[in-house]
């Protein structure tokens, strides 16, 4: 297995780019990764949510 991201120090995020701050941190938690794929079909709990909607619609149809 490999490494979390969210193990990884600060200071070597801050290695590749000393601008990186501690709230690198929670842009890395998943929930709040998935929830940024907000373009459509992506993977936000909205998209999916929206996708599932438009399937039952599609098979309430046929």
């Amino acid at each position: 297995m490999g490494t979390n991201l969210s193990d990884i120090p600060l200071n070597k995020y801050q290695e590749i780019n000393p601008k990186i701050q501690k709230d690198v941190y929670e842009c890395l938690k998943p929930k709040v990764a998935v929830e940024r794929r907000q373009s459509l079909g992506g993977t936000s709990f909205t998209q999916v949510r929206e996708q599932i909607k438009q399937a039952k619609e599609l098979l309430a149809n046929h």
